[in-house]
């Protein structure tokens, strides 16, 4: 951040402003920062820790803040799971790739779905709203030099982007003539297979570019006065077992005047409070073990208050005793204590456009309390997956995967994936997808295909997860079920 810093620094005492877009795409399983690596409010943290350090550290007035998560989005509720809040955030953005086009598939429809979830919020929000980064993927690689699918995506894509209020539309760089996400000039009078649909798009109206930009440095603007006060949760982190006293630390910010701490259930009903002590923009209360105890054993929301306004919330498990340490269990879905949201907190979900995917605890199980209900739903072209963090396990002592299983009988591609060193490793069960049999089957590392061709290392795992892409063109709208995921020496 010091770095970082030190050049907008340059930029500042130039008068030049910029959007900042740190930590994107959150709630993919990629980077450090995302779902699978850290907890919710883990991730909002060091969001509100780098706007804090650059805004009130440095003196840095010159950024604009973007939050951009992965689309394709379903709902509000999805955009809110790891934003930061409004104090931190200017910019509401996503994130979204056309992968591998076909000709009639459904990702456009995807687009303008997650175009207007993310207007709707930027309005109730009074935010900018932006399609943050977009374009074409074929596979490795963004546009390839011929065999472009679409080659009037750029028109296509833009009737979808003119009727929402997006104020802009971004797509990566051109690196060179095999690394581009752009048409180019060949030479003078020949261009690459998609610069004629670009042209076109290029002399639309619709469409702005440098030269047709207005001077920023003249606009008059009217900003509302920012809101006065809020507070974020230091402690307790998200999905924390409590089982004694619990402290509570909230960060302050502006002018917070009025702060308290509740527990409330997942209904919303408040069932303790506590008045916080405050020094130097800090906020300290603790709940005793007795009030704790209590309330016996439930998933509940720690909450702070600011002025009378929730301003910030996170899940906690209280009286919930830890499973004992199994480095080789994946999961065996009994430790949820019947909670969709903590098992929706554990597993981060990874779709392809107008595709859905939601986890949930099932009666269907091969024993124990529950076992998982994997209900997706995927059209043409599509894919939808769950991915469980394993941080690094070490299963060197083991040479399968074994896991129950229930199919649907749908013959879609079921995939089991397992990342080893940052490399995904998969097999293919399309052939058991077609049946619906219940069965425990057993998996061989050595059955484990690498995406770029490396060797499986039992000694870190990272995580494991379950995909269903189509296979054909017409929409499945399916649940398949799992139990006893696990690590085995055959």
């Amino acid at each position: 951040l010091d770095m970082v810093a030190e050049f907008d620094g340059k930029l500042q005492a130039a008068d030049v402003p910029l959007i900042f877009r740190p930590f994107h795409e959150n709630n993919g399983s990629w980077f450090w920062w995302g779902a699978s690596s850290c907890t919710p409010s883990e991730y909002k943290n060091i969001f509100r820790y780098t706007v804090e350090y650059l805004r009130d550290v440095k003196g840095l007035h010159n950024m604009l803040y973007a939050y951009s998560p992965g689309g394709p989005l379903v709902d509000e509720a999805d955009y809110l799971s790891r934003y930061p809040g409004d104090a931190f955030i200017d910019v509401i953005g996503f994130d979204m790739y056309h992968r591998d086009p076909a000709k009639e598939d459904m990702w456009m429809e995807g687009f303008a779905q997650t175009m207007q979830v993310v207007a709707d919020f930027a309005k109730k929000r009074d935010k900018v709203a932006a399609v943050t980064e977009c374009g074409m993927l074929y596979g490795n690689s963004a546009l390839v030099v011929k065999g472009n699918t679409r080659l009037d995506w750029w028109n296509e894509a833009m009737a979808r982007i003119a009727p929402q209020d997006m104020a802009y539309f971004l797509t990566w760089s051109n690196f060179d003539d095999t690394n581009f996400d752009q048409p180019y000039m060949v030479e003078k009078k020949r261009g690459q297979e998609l610069i004629n649909g670009f042209i076109d798009f290029y002399n639309k109206p619709e469409s702005v570019f440098m030269k047709d930009s207005a001077d920023f440095t003249k606009a008059s603007v009217t900003a509302a006065a920012a809101k006065e006060g809020y507070g974020y949760l230091l402690a307790p982190n998200s999905y924390s077992r409590v089982l004694e006293n619990l402290p509570l630390s909230a960060k302050l910010g502006g002018k917070a005047d009025d702060v308290k701490f509740v527990i409330t259930d997942r209904q919303g009903r408040k069932l303790a409070e506590a008045a916080a002590q405050v020094n130097k923009g800090t906020a300290k209360a603790e709940f005793a073990k007795d009030v704790i105890n209590g309330l016996g054993a439930l998933v509940a929301n720690v909450e702070v208050l600011v002025n009378g306004e929730v301003s910030d919330s996170v899940p906690v498990l209280l009286n919930m005793t830890a499973p004992a340490a199994n480095p080789l269990l994946v999961d065996d879905f009994d430790g949820y204590y019947g909670d969709n949201g903590l098992l929706g907190g554990t597993y981060n979900a990874n779709t392809g456009s107008g595709c859905t995917v939601a986890p949930q605890l099932s009666q269907e199980k091969n024993g124990g309390d529950s076992g998982l209900a994997f209900r997706y739903s995927i059209n043409k072209g599509g894919y939808a997956g769950i991915v469980k963090s394993l941080k690094k396990a070490d299963w060197s002592g083991c040479d399968a995967l074994q896991l129950w299983v229930k199919p649907d009988g749908k013959g879609q591609k079921l995939i089991i994936q397992l990342n080893s060193n940052g490399e995904d490793f998969e097999v293919d069960l399309s052939k058991l997808a077609a049946t619906t049999e219940a069965q425990v089957i057993t998996l061989p590392f050595a059955d484990f295909k690498g995406k770029n061709g490396g060797t499986f290392d039992a000694s870190a795992v990272n995580h494991f997860g379950i995909y269903c892409n189509t296979i054909g063109s017409e929409t499945v709208d399916s649940v398949m079920y799992f139990d006893s995921i696990k690590a085995v020496k055959q």
